[in-house]
């Protein structure tokens, strides 16, 4: 029935539909829910879908309203995500959280800096969940803001992971991260890619490794990396760098 709407005529009917199954308990139901409601003229819905009780419908709402609104809707989808409760959400409204964050960032322009310190106030102190899908977006939307006190926690979640994958996923992240380092941490990150450049399979990744390595050291500052320079560039991984490959 939602799914007929996706091509009818907009009308109050179809808008009370879409808006009461935002929040359905079957997410295909709630994605058609999100659809019909794009369908919709937006300012018939953009100031109901900020105020939905129901957590789930409101963080799909804004999203509906990141696709479809405007510059001027931003502080007001902020204000709607940021007045949820994070304990109070599932694993994956949590997720569906700080991905609605980012489309907001996306689609309706940068994020004030009041905004932006509301967000981090709701989402700083939270990392790591130790649920690895949401820490690996939570980690995401931290450095996007510019969460300094951050860093220093995703480099250790970078070190600790048992996941490889987890692994690689920090350290691409930190390398877009330009507040929080200091000389340890930075000492800390770029040993990470000796250590897994060392380890078997390691050289299987071909030029990824190096190259998350080189985005992340064009935000280091030049004297940095001479103080460093035995991380950076350690003798052994330049003599393999510059070894000439074996004779068949």
């Amino acid at each position: 029935k939602i799914e007929a709407t996706h091509t009818a005529a907009p009308s109050d009917q179809n808008l009370a539909l879409a808006l009461d199954n935002l929040g359905h308990g079957d997410r295909a139901i709630r994605f058609a829910a999100r659809i019909a409601l794009e369908h919709q003229p937006v300012d018939q819905w953009r100031d109901q879908v900020v105020e939905l009780s129901d957590p789930e419908a409101r963080i799909l709402g804004v999203i509906a309203l990141a696709r479809h609104g405007a510059k001027r809707d931003s502080a007001a989808a902020i204000a709607a995500l940021t007045s949820l409760s994070w304990d109070s959400l599932s694993s994956s409204q949590r997720i569906d959280l700080l991905r609605a964050y980012g489309l907001v960032s996306i689609r309706l322009g940068k994020i004030t800096a009041e905004d932006r310190q509301a967000v981090l106030e709701q989402l700083a102190d939270q990392f790591p969940t130790h649920d690895n899908e949401v820490d690996r977006e939570l980690a995401q939307m931290l450095v996007h803001l510019g969460s300094a006190e951050s860093v220093g926690k995703i480099v250790a979640e970078m070190q600790s992971s048992p996941s490889q994958e987890n692994q690689i996923h920090y350290a691409m992240t930190l390398r877009n991260a330009k507040k929080g380092w200091n000389r340890k941490l930075h000492r800390q990150y770029f040993q990470w890619f000796n250590d897994i450049q060392s380890a078997r399979g390691g050289m299987s990744f071909g030029g990824f490794i190096e190259n998350t390595k080189k985005a992340a050291l064009e935000r280091v500052p030049e004297r940095v990396q001479q103080n460093l320079a035995s991380v950076i560039n350690p003798p052994e991984l330049a003599a393999d760098a510059e070894s000439p490959a074996p004779q068949r």
